[in-house]
């Protein structure tokens, strides 16, 4: 909720409540605190698994909303700024990774389907990015262009659904790895949930096989070139090696679409 009001003809206050709450990663990590404390079978463990279960079906609603289709005259001219977009950033992030690719030819390989869903995006939907007080959840921080580059670049005025789907998918894969490290056998069911929306969208072509993995593709090497004390941390190394593996997969998988 915001308020803003005028004091003088100098003078304004600006007032901002704070979204009560905690991040939807640091709700999902603490199954790993009760699968130390009760073991990975434990019904609290399951609880707390239908919860994050529960928010996830939540998250997906309201990108529902946030991901309508909206109408536009050259739908292939705003889908193609959009990929413009999103290879700037993958290359800015293979850039200070240190991964040499060549990104030249995937425009060519741009395919843009008559049902393929053109609408408004979040685009940095990380698990840090969603909010929750237990009931709901709440998105903060969006970006206006995919990933941070060198100058203060404006993204395509309109999106894919697929960069936030992808971004929210990779950060319960993300979170399911950390907490499979002590307990190897542990599945995250949101993480399956977010899959089905993802192949449905699939299905019905409102986002195309392309799109999808440029854009896990953004997210993942978006993580490697991340050189925050959390990701640099000599403890989440293996982590950092699976992002490098992951994005290499999916650059491996973009040279093979045709």
């Amino acid at each position: 909720k915001v308020a803003f009001g005028s004091v003088s003809s100098t003078q304004a206050i600006l007032v901002i409540e704070p979204i009560p709450g905690t991040t939807l990663e640091e709700a999902t990590l603490k199954i790993s605190e009760l699968t130390k404390k009760h073991g990975w079978k434990n019904q609290e463990v399951r609880t707390h698994q239908k919860l994050i279960f529960h928010l996830t079906k939540k998250v997906l609603e309201k990108l529902a909303i946030l991901h309508r289709s909206i109408r536009v005259k050259q739908r292939r001219v705003e889908s193609i700024a959009f990929v413009q977009e999103l290879i700037r950033g993958l290359a800015e992030s293979l850039r200070r990774a240190g991964i040499p690719w060549n990104l030249f030819s995937l425009l060519a390989k741009m395919k843009v389907e008559k049902e393929m869903t053109v609408c408004l995006a979040h685009r940095d939907l990380g698990l840090l990015n969603i909010i929750t007080d237990g009931e709901d959840v709440f998105f903060i921080d969006p970006r206006s262009h995919v990933v941070s580059t060198p100058d203060r670049r404006i993204g395509a005025r309109f999106a894919s659904p697929s960069i936030d789907l992808a971004a929210f998918f990779v950060g319960l894969e993300r979170s399911e790895l950390e907490i499979r490290r002590t307990h190897p056998n542990f599945r995250l069911s949101a993480k399956h949930c977010v899959r089905q929306e993802i192949e449905k969208m699939l299905q019905k072509k409102q986002i195309t096989p392309f799109l999808f993995h440029l854009s896990e593709a953004v997210v993942w090497a978006g993580y490697v070139a991340c050189r925050c004390s959390q990701c640099l941390d000599p403890k989440r190394e293996w982590l950092r090696q699976h992002s490098i593996a992951r994005t290499m997969k999916c650059l491996k998988t973009l040279s093979r679409l045709s």
